[in-house]
């Protein structure tokens, strides 16, 4: 979508995917205007001071934007998708169970040959005992897991509508009260620091992101995040790191390659952030494409 800087009047695009709530934050390629983008009403607010155009490259942007799908799936359902793993468990476990009885029964050869009718009902009987008991089990230990997870994910849902709504200390004692009732629930943290951040409680988000990307190493979103936070902190070196991980993982981050190629270009790895933006732009990027000429014009 297209918008334009009440500032400077630059013209920019947003991909729509970016335009995760009702107010997203922003920043003028050109100008260095930090901007509210208001998504129903397409108005773009100008919300602090325009920065030198010379001294651009070096300033911190604004926070990631953030993608919905990773949300998209938490409303609270039923058991569905959870009873998969103890079905697969049962599954397995009868199996194993067939074969082994069989086996016993082929070995011993009690009624087996004399007495095929007889064999089969006993057979079946001790099968059907014995996969109720297994049921019982696997219901029994599945339980109080499938439970907590559904408890996280209330929580979750209602705290990820207060974030939407911009209560940020709403959302985020929803998000804390989900990470007690299951710690290892990766979208409660990577949603609480988010919230973090937001309250500019920046070395508590940093812990979140990294706690998310620790019990999933395949969220590129949480990488993203995370090389923000690096950067404004001057980790320049984990910072690239993070964004090179997020590409791994999603290489069509047209995001990750642009603020790569601004860090990189505050290192003085003109020509690899040149490359970056390049890319940027590629992928679709308006923002790229800017920096990727301006740097064109200054080094080539």
């Amino acid at each position: 979508m297209s918008f334009e800087c009440p500032v400077c009047k630059n013209a920019f695009h947003v991909l729509e995917e970016m335009l995760t709530g009702p107010i997203v934050e922003w920043t003028c390629e050109q100008c260095g205007t930090a901007l509210h983008i208001h998504r129903d009403t397409g108005r773009v607010e100008a919300i602090g001071q325009p920065h030198s155009p010379d001294s651009e490259p070096h300033r911190t942007p604004v926070p990631p934007p953030v993608s919905l799908p990773s949300v998209s799936s938490m409303a609270p359902k039923g058991k569905g998708s959870s009873d998969r793993v103890a079905i697969a468990v049962f599954t397995i476990a009868l199996i194993a169970f067939v074969i082994i009885a069989y086996s016993f029964l082929s070995r011993t050869g009690r009624h087996f040959t004399y007495s095929p009718v007889r064999s089969a009902s006993k057979f079946i009987s001790d099968l059907e005992r014995h996969i109720k008991g297994y049921l019982g089990e696997i219901e029994r230990a599945m339980g109080p897991h499938k439970n907590r997870k559904r408890r996280a994910k209330k929580h979750i849902f209602v705290g990820y509508n207060y974030y939407k709504e911009s209560k940020f200390d709403r959302a985020r004692g929803e998000f804390s009260r989900a990470i007690e009732i299951d710690p290892e629930n990766t979208e409660a943290y990577f949603w609480r620091g988010r919230s973090f951040l937001k309250a500019s409680r920046y070395d508590e988000a940093t812990a979140d992101f990294e706690m998310a990307v620790k019990l999933n190493p395949a969220y590129a979103d949480a990488y993203d995040n995370l090389g923000w936070l690096y950067a404004r902190a001057g980790n320049y070196n984990e910072s690239i790191m993070c964004f090179t991980r997020a590409i791994e993982l999603k290489p069509d981050n047209g995001w990750a390659y642009y603020y790569r190629g601004r860090i990189r270009h505050k290192i003085g790895e003109v020509h690899m952030a040149l490359r970056d933006a390049e890319e940027a732009c590629r992928l679709g990027l308006q923002e790229g494409c800017t920096m990727y000429e301006r740097l064109r014009k200054e080094f080539l």
